[in-house]
């Protein structure tokens, strides 16, 4: 069973959503998770759509699907003002734990992963990444960032 999870970043918390378990990938559930980050401009759409996707794939019932995390838990401030998620092999277990993240940025700045192989992703405000196991290998970024970078490919 491939797990996932699906965070959403603010400029005070986190919330974390429940960990799904089952066809988190790109081409089972996990392109739905994306879209329904894609569409969260505020945290109650992200709570509205963690409990949509829940009722439609998996009907979790009796079990809290949010929850507001300390934000400096998770991302750091480099001394260049910039926030940073940092996988490691020693805390992703800990923090993360499932297969895929699914991130929303709805703070005032971008965000960077820093992930477990030394790779670099990058979030811009308003954007959503699903990330695998804390590595950048397939990682891959919500509907409008993918249009503007093949259009980017096309027309540069």
């Amino acid at each position: 069973m491939t797990r996932g999870t699906a965070y959403l970043v603010t400029d005070n918390y986190i919330i974390e959503s429940l960990e799904f378990n089952g066809d988190m990938y790109r081409d089972g559930v996990g392109q739905e998770m994306v879209d329904i980050l894609s569409n969260a401009k505020t945290s109650n759409d992200f709570k509205k759509g963690i409990d949509t996707f829940n009722q439609e794939n998996h009907k979790y019932q009796e079990f809290e699907l949010n929850w507001v995390r300390v934000r400096s838990n998770y991302i750091k401030e480099n001394t260049r003002g910039e926030d940073i998620i940092q996988f490691t092999d020693e805390n992703y277990f800990e923090l993360y734990f499932s297969d895929w993240t699914f991130w929303k940025n709805l703070s005032s700045k971008e965000i960077t992963f820093r992930t477990r192989e030394g790779g670099r992703i990058v979030l811009p405000v308003g954007e959503v990444v699903a990330i695998n196991f804390g590595n950048n290998a397939a990682h891959y970024f919500g509907t409008s960032k993918q249009l503007d970078e093949m259009l980017d490919e096309i027309m540069p």
